[in-house]
């Protein structure tokens, strides 16, 4: 009887302590969930003159004033945080080393914010101009590599990657209730791809076996957005649709399935 239990402890104690992460010539796949924070820049700065703010709304007809325009950022303008999800594959080239690719959808739903003022000449006010942006999303395709550390059922890794992302079209409303402005649906933003770069530090956790999970956070460099000023010229705004390049910081959580 004992030297049964003996012999049962000891198969039981690798399976418990398998290490998790890569294998060498093995495949995984996972599915996981992402919550996106975003630094940058969606709206520049400018000062338009316009002769007749009649363009605008009907309430300062025939009067001439200036739009000064301060600018979005990406927090501003849309919900924080963007939430997507991601599926990937991955090939343990070592026992330590994987390579990957994955595909990943997010969006972020629009919000408005006061980007400027219509001021007009006769009276000098400041009229607060609101613009409330559509929803930003994206799909997302990346390739990298990550290395994990120990042979443990906890391991830290960390990991690299290039890819791509593709954002749908992005519209604009004008509103400036103090003015009688309200202009739906402006071009703002054309679909575009973009280049991305990034980093990322995480656990790896489970049996070793099946199914394992992990935690991680990162860092992703992307490309500035593609602007639209067809409407915005109109208004002498063109300029604010160049919006720069933004950093994006992604928490990830992720279930992984060994073939």
């Amino acid at each position: 009887m004992r030297t049964s239990t003996l012999v049962f402890a000891a198969l039981a104690v690798p399976a418990a302590v398998a290490a998790v992460g890569p294998r060498l010539g093995e495949l995984r796949g996972s599915l996981g969930l992402e919550a996106d924070w975003t630094s940058g820049d969606v709206a520049g700065s400018v000062v338009s003159s316009i002769a007749d703010l009649g363009l605008l709304g009907p309430d300062y007809a025939g009067e001439a004033g200036d739009l000064d325009i301060r600018g979005a950022s990406f927090a501003d303008a849309f919900d924080q945080p963007a939430v997507g999800a991601r599926a990937e594959l991955s090939y343990g080239v070592t026992d330590d080393i994987e390579v990957f690719g994955s595909v990943g959808w997010s969006q972020a739903g629009g919000r408005g914010v006061v980007i400027g003022d219509i001021i007009p000449t006769s009276s000098g006010a400041r009229l607060p101009l609101t613009a409330t942006f559509g929803d930003m999303s994206s799909i997302s395709i990346e390739a990298g590599a990550r290395y994990y550390f120990g042979r443990e059922f906890m391991r830290p890794f960390v990991g690299a990657s290039l890819g791509a992302e593709f954002v749908d079209r992005i519209n604009v409303a004008f509103s400036a209730p103090d003015a009688g402005v309200y202009i739906p649906d402006l071009r703002f933003i054309d679909s575009s791809t973009l280049f991305t770069a990034g980093a990322e530090a995480g656990i790896a956790f489970g049996d070793g076996y099946n199914m394992s999970g992990s935690l991680s956070v990162g860092v992703r460099y992307v490309s500035a957005l593609k602007g639209d000023n067809t409407d915005m010229d109109s208004y002498g705004l063109g300029a604010i649709t160049d919006g720069g390049e933004r950093v994006v910081f992604p928490v990830r959580g992720s279930l992984s399935l060994r073939f």
